[in-house]
């Protein structure tokens, strides 16, 4: 089916100035050149290549446009120029989907003003299965199948995603397997499948979101069977980090079995469990997390658990279960600020103060000055709301100083800071602030010996008073209890990093 092309913007024009540059008479080459507009019509598109070509003499050259959409090119040489009437072949291709070809006539004189405007391509893939491809009969397998797939596009433009569906005749759908490239647009993919009828199909998408599809082929599979799954159970299928889940997988054999988180993409996400071997591996439990520790982000995550006979290499697969991963509930923390000096933290993760201009704006007209601790510097970064200048960020675990003309309430709203949660210490002094509820940290004596020896002092500010109270770890005296939302500042003689673990503040 040929390719319906939208109308191109085609101009020739003969200068003698092309692009402001000054051109002799008897140029040693024919300049061909001109702007590269977007599928609209008058956005210069660049990063283009554009290729020319005189048929008669079947030299090409290349130009990648600027990033005003312009290319000059020059064809032959002082002796191999392309006479007039000559027929020039230009191709633009923005490498993904978008092009253009034109033919003009030479005119014998250059420069050559072309101007070009890409189209969409809208032609699909070619999806085909090619030989050795079982289809529509009866095998015998005792391991894998080969399925192979030749993806052809006969406009080339930027990469193609070619897929395989298998489902059986009840209409259960089995997977949608993204195959791996083996040269230029031919992909191999390799499924094991129990015994039975299987329905089967191959498509491909390019770069321009055009879709070819193969035809529907059966296979007939038999032969030795697949482990089963006997019992399989998941406790919970929607958890709360750090709420677990857990999940119990028993086999009808011993096998090489897995147990994978995944995300909806079927990337991995974590690896519970890998060993050769079992019949029933332990339970295994799942927080909500990486591989590597860290919290996943909310949404649906399948749960791969794989069973392999090692003596037919024949798996069971039960890859349809979902667990749902939900953020923790927003908490409600109310700090009641006084007349002068307040030394604060944000208690919780309240999106709406992202920097000390919204914390400002939350607090009130009566708030005239924020300042934070460059423990860097080692010295104070100053926000004043009358001014709106030197602002910063706000963030879980640091102290920050509020000055008020008047008292006020303020309500803050939002998930608990991550837990565990890192604060790193520097030299000197640092104003923090405890961003979790952490039961084992209750009092400035139980925060020091958490710190460490590098702690010579902790402070809190005294609002009502007006005046810093001081514990110094080395006389263990002027203890004071640990709260939400309130800074304190700390004294080091050298860094650490501490790490406190616990619930969200709340009111």
């Amino acid at each position: 089916m040929e390719k319906r092309l939208k109308n191109i913007v085609v101009s020739v024009v003969v200068f003698s100035v092309l692009f402001g540059l000054m051109m002799p008479v008897q140029a040693p080459g024919y300049a061909v050149g001109g702007w590269v507009f977007d599928t609209d019509g008058t956005t210069p598109a660049a990063d283009v290549n554009v290729t020319v070509t005189c048929i008669e003499t079947t030299q090409s050259v290349s130009f990648t446009t600027e990033d005003d959409g312009t290319y000059v090119v020059t064809l032959g040489g002082r002796y191999n120029l392309p006479s007039p009437g000559d027929t020039l072949r230009l191709f633009a291709d923005a490498g993904d989907g978008r092009t253009n070809t034109t033919e003009v006539t030479a005119t014998g004189t250059t420069p050559q003003l072309v101007n070009l405007t890409l189209e969409n391509e809208t032609l699909p893939p070619t999806v085909e299965f090619i030989p050795p491809t079982p289809a529509n009969e009866s095998i015998n397998t005792t391991g894998y199948v080969n399925f192979t797939v030749n993806v052809t596009e006969s406009v080339p433009a930027g990469g193609i995603e070619a897929y395989l569906s298998v489902w059986n005749e009840t209409g259960i759908y089995l997977n949608n397997e993204t195959m791996s490239p083996f040269g230029e647009h031919k992909y191999y993919y390799y499924a094991q499948l129990p015994n039975g009828n299987y329905i089967y199909k191959a498509y491909a998408k390019d770069a321009a979101e055009n879709i070819g599809v193969s035809e529907t082929r059966v296979l007939t599979v038999q032969g030795p069977r697949p482990p089963e799954i006997e019992e399989y159970t998941i406790s919970n299928y929607t958890i709360t980090p750090p709420e677990t889940t857990e999940i119990d997988v028993e086999f009808s054999e011993r096998v090489e079995a897995w147990i994978q988180i995944e995300d909806l993409d079927r990337n991995l996400v974590n690896l519970l469990y890998h060993s050769p071997g079992v019949t029933n591996p332990n339970p295994q439990t799942w927080n909500g997390t990486y591989g590597n520790g860290t919290q996943v982000p909310d949404g649906d995550y399948f749960v791969n658990v794989t069973g392999t006979n090692t003596t037919t290499w024949l798996s069971v697969v039960n890859n349809t279960e979902i667990i749902n991963v939900t953020s923790a509930a927003e908490y409600n923390f109310t700090i009641d600020f006084v007349t002068g000096y307040n030394m604060i933290t944000l208690p919780v993760n309240d999106t709406s103060v992202m920097d000390a201009s919204t914390l400002a704006t939350r607090i009130g007209d009566n708030c005239t000055q924020i300042s934070k601790w460059d423990a860097v510097n080692q010295t104070y970064v100053t926000y004043l709301p009358a001014l709106e200048i030197v602002n910063f960020d706000i963030a879980g675990g640091e102290g920050y100083e509020v000055v008020m003309t008047a008292p006020a309430t303020v309500i803050f709203t939002g998930k608990g800071w991550e837990s565990p949660f890192t604060i790193s210490l520097l030299m000197d002094y640092n104003i923090i602030g405890i961003p979790v509820n952490d039961t084992s940290v209750m009092d400035a004596a139980t925060l020091a010996t958490r710190i460490g020896d590098n702690c010579t002092q902790i402070s809190k500010w005294d609002a009502v008073n007006q005046t810093y109270v001081t514990y110094l770890p080395a006389l263990g005296v002027k203890n004071f209890d640990i709260a939400g939302g309130e800074g304190y500042e700390v004294v080091m003689t050298g860094p650490t990093s501490v790490i406190f673990e616990g619930k969200a503040w709340s009111d």
